[in-house]
């Protein structure tokens, strides 16, 4: 018997084709006239072009009837007539592909998140908004008296609300622990949260939205174990009839085991090194799904894996706990308090201070403005960072901006610009946009003056950074520690920065290799830092990596470099062979379509016959 719900499709899964080495490909040229010269494997210099040019309505069906507009080009692989492996599609001659990343987002990035839609159910007093009134329980009962009430909206008017950890034992300022609810503002300009707490958030939130369980199975977990799917795919096959019915919310995982390790020669023998992705931190590959239709031992799912599962590494499926949905966050800014207990520590000397009590580091270690985790179908909307008008250093928030968990998923972060962290040392601060979960939808955020602007760690996937723009710093925007996979860099502008994903060999508690299929689609450098060597992306990725069309700005050099040089030590580890995929370097401003992920969009919506919308 077949059971089914909503947009079930069969689909078929198919074996990869051995990776083969290959060199950079020749762009497909949209008009004969055109010259598309072949880009260089290793990376060499071209001349930069001048600013881009407006850029192709990308919204519009890239591989639909009608011609590709003149002088444009094509990648080699997104033909016009492509398809993704999940529905049938087979991989080229040398075993590449391009990953379909048009499931990301808030209902899989079908439509933008309701932003502004529905009237305040409940509003906090706005005299709380002087600055100085601890406002923390007054926010916290209008948020759990909506949540008591069913969910709806809970509105901060203008002014500035002074918010500090409620108790000794609170990990977060300010929690959302229930579902269908939305917090607004009026505007980051107008309704400010001011995080006053600067001693006592080590590891600890401004503001959580956090709901209950865990994305991981225990021991009392009933599991149903998987046959082999090495590709990316919709369906899988269980090995016993499962208990869960359509509709219901699953993690899809495996477990890092020795011959997981050694497949990906991060093991001892292999590598050289000890200690690459242990297994305690690096728990194995994590897909949160929808079950949409089961026949038989065969589970469909409303979003496809991105890597093979193996029951050789314990693949296997369990129904997730209940964890929050449609949650909001909407138009406020967010600011923390600074720490003065070391202000004379500077970089790079207080890189380790994290682990040394008595300092800033340390006292503001992993520290995060806003939490999200074990949430799906949720959004962050035009909410920014602040510098507090009592901070005398340049100062928006401790450490991490917003994080997101393992266990989130689809969410929609557009229109957040964040910036100046106070802790930018090691032990992961920093980061201004930290995604370990899975198809998260960034949209026109900007991060500032951050050790890392945008980094996926674990193994994120399916994660989709659209026309984001990353300023000044310190390191890259990179791809962490342990197999980050199937990630799309689209539009991503660069001032001062570059992007990376490479071996990072022991560095990171084990990062070893930190990537494998991540895209870099039509990078644009506005200026790039010394370091980076006139490259826009640093990619020495475990097997099959894409770098597909960059552009610079006037003065600017916009190179697409397939090999890891910026740190001497991982240069010297294993490259990932085959050596990364290029094509169309300094030739983004023709590059069509302009955005994969709105290509690709349109392609899937067209298939399941679904007006969506355009990005």
């Amino acid at each position: 018997m077949r059971l089914a719900v909503g947009y079930a499709a069969s689909v078929r899964a198919l074996l990869l084709v051995p990776f083969l080495v290959a060199c950079a490909a020749t762009p497909v040229a949209n008009d004969a006239a055109l010259d598309a010269p072949t880009s260089a494997s290793d990376g060499d210099a071209r001349d930069a072009r001048d600013a881009p040019a407006s850029v192709i309505d990308a919204s519009v069906d890239a591989n639909a009837d009608a011609a590709d507009p003149s002088g444009t080009w094509r990648s080699a692989l997104f033909p016009r007539d492509w398809s993704p492996i999940h529905e049938g599609a087979a991989p080229d001659a040398a075993g590449r592909f391009l990953p379909d990343f048009a499931y990301a987002g808030w209902h899989r990035g079908d439509q933008r998140p309701p932003y502004g839609v529905g009237a305040a159910t409940t509003t906090v007093d706005a005299a709380l908004g002087d600055g100085a009134t601890d406002a923390t329980a007054a926010i916290q009962a209008a948020i759990d008296g909506t949540c008591a009430s069913g969910g709806g909206v809970v509105l901060v008017p203008a002014g500035t609300y002074l918010v500090r950890l409620p108790s000794a034992t609170a990990t977060a300022a300010v929690l959302v622990s229930c579902s269908h609810l939305v917090v607004r503002g009026e505007g980051p300009d107008r309704t400010r949260i001011l995080v006053d707490d600067p001693l006592r958030l080590r590891d600890r939130a401004g503001i959580a939205v956090r709901g209950s369980g865990s994305s991981w199975d225990g021991a009392t977990t009933t599991t149903f174990a998987l046959e082999d799917a090495l590709t990316e795919t919709h369906t899988l096959t269980l090995t016993a009839a499962p208990s869960f019915l359509p509709g219901a919310w699953i993690a899809v995982r495996n477990t890092t085991t020795d011959a997981f390790r050694a497949e990906h020669r991060m093991d001892d023998a292999t590598s050289g090194l000890t200690g690459l992705w242990p297994a305690d931190q690096f728990r194995g590959l994590l897909y949160l799904r929808r079950v949409t239709a089961i026949d038989g031992l065969r589970v469909t799912l409303d979003a496809p894996t991105h890597y093979a599962l193996r029951a050789r590494d314990m693949a296997r499926v369990y129904a997730r706990p209940d964890f929050l949905e449609e949650v909001g966050l909407e138009s406020f800014s967010i600011g923390m308090t600074e720490n003065l207990t070391s202000p004379g520590r500077t970089e790079p000397t207080s890189d380790d201070d994290y682990l040394t009590s008595g300092t800033t580091g340390y006292e503001v270690h992993a520290s995060r403005a806003i939490e999200l985790e074990r949430v799906h179908d949720a959004w962050i909307h035009d909410v920014d960072s602040f510098r507090p008008a009592h901070n005398t250093l340049d100062v928006h928030v401790l450490s991490t901006g917003i994080l997101l968990g393992q266990g989130a998923s689809r969410v929609t972060i557009e229109g957040s610009d964040l910036a100046r962290p106070e802790y930018r040392g090691g032990g992961g601060n920093g980061y201004l946009f930290h995604v370990m979960g899975s198809d998260v939808l960034f949209v026109d955020d900007t991060s500032l003056g951050a050790r890392h602007g945008f980094i996926v760690n674990q193994a994120a996937s399916g994660n989709v950074f659209l026309r984001v723009r990353t300023t000044d710093s310190r390191y890259a925007n990179d791809s962490h520690r342990f197999l980050a996979h199937a990630n799309l860099y689209d539009g991503v502008s660069l001032d001062g920065d570059w992007l990376q994903a490479v071996n990072r060999g022991t560095t990171s508690s084990g990062a070893g290799f930190t990537a494998t299929q991540h895209v870099f689609w039509n990078t644009r450098v506005i200026a790039g830092p010394t370091i980076a060597a006139g490259c826009a992306v640093e990619s020495a990725q475990l097997g099959w990596g894409y770098l597909i069309g960059s552009r610079a700005d006037p003065g600017a050099s916009a190179m697409l470099c397939p090999r890891s040089f910026t740190n001497s030590g991982w240069a010297a580890l294993d490259p990932g062979a085959p050596t990364d995929f290029v094509e169309g370097e300094a030739m983004g401003d023709t590059l069509f379509p302009a955005s994969l992920h709105a290509a690709q969009l349109a392609l899937r919506c067209a298939r399941e016959g679904i007006s969506c919308a355009g990005w």
